[in-house]
């Protein structure tokens, strides 16, 4: 805060009034599915393996990593991927059905 380039210690924003932690995982965080900036194949857990020569497939969910194989072809390891996330997507059905009577645990 003294050098001017952060405007809060983490008072002003309560990260566990915003952020949905239950059954190991962040809701919010698989809501989003944002690609972080360092991916290089534009494709969220989708990588090169440099020693195979080949591009890999692998997704986080529950505090548990996935590998979802190994492919030639980005595409293909594009689609695994898609596969792999269907597990989210029956996550986030579940904790939306359940929202008002599952109580949430929080982080922090």
């Amino acid at each position: 805060m003294k050098n001017g380039h952060t405007t809060s210690c983490g008072c002003q924003v309560n990260p566990t009034e915003h952020c949905h932690f239950t059954e190991g995982t962040f809701v919010e965080a698989i809501e989003t599915r944002t690609t972080p900036r360092n991916n290089t194949s534009g494709v969220r857990g989708v990588s090169w393996d440099q020693r195979s020569q080949r591009w890999v497939a692998r997704i986080g969910f529950q505090g548990k990593t996935y590998y979802l194989g190994s492919y030639e072809r980005l595409e293909d390891a594009r689609a695994a991927r898609l596969r792999g996330e269907e597990m989210y997507d029956e996550f986030l059905d579940w904790y939306h059905s359940t929202a008002d009577a599952y109580p949430v645990a929080r982080s922090g």
